[in-house]
């Protein structure tokens, strides 16, 4: 379960598609987990530990030749939702719900 979350960007916005396409291939290895809001153009990521954003990061460098930053997100993850068979994610004012196939973000106001 992910324990620290970082929006992603590519250092070019020519390269957000080739972005998405390594983030969903990294999730699919086990790597990190991947989220995609309904609202806005950037990628949340997912890790156990802050070290594995600069893997990841070197990881996209140099496998897809993305150059690609991380910052800090105000989204927090409630460890106690990821033993769910269907995995309910509650971020500050953002509710999604998970399948093994796809995530998907829904925005709700409160």
């Amino acid at each position: 379960a992910p324990e620290s979350l970082q929006k992603v960007r590519a250092d070019d916005p020519m390269k957000a598609k080739h972005l998405g396409r390594a983030l969903e291939q990294l999730a699919e290895e086990g790597a990190a987990r991947v989220f995609k809001p309904n609202l806005g153009s950037d990628w949340v990521v997912g890790v156990v530990g802050p070290l594995q954003f600069d893997v990841l990061a070197d990881r996209i460098r140099t496998e897809y030749q993305i150059p690609c930053r991380f910052e800090a997100t105000n989204r927090t993850a409630h460890p106690w939702l990821w033993i769910m068979p269907v995995r309910l994610y509650i971020w500050r004012g953002t509710t999604g719900i998970s399948t093994r196939q796809k995530t998907t973000i829904r925005h709700f106001a409160s």
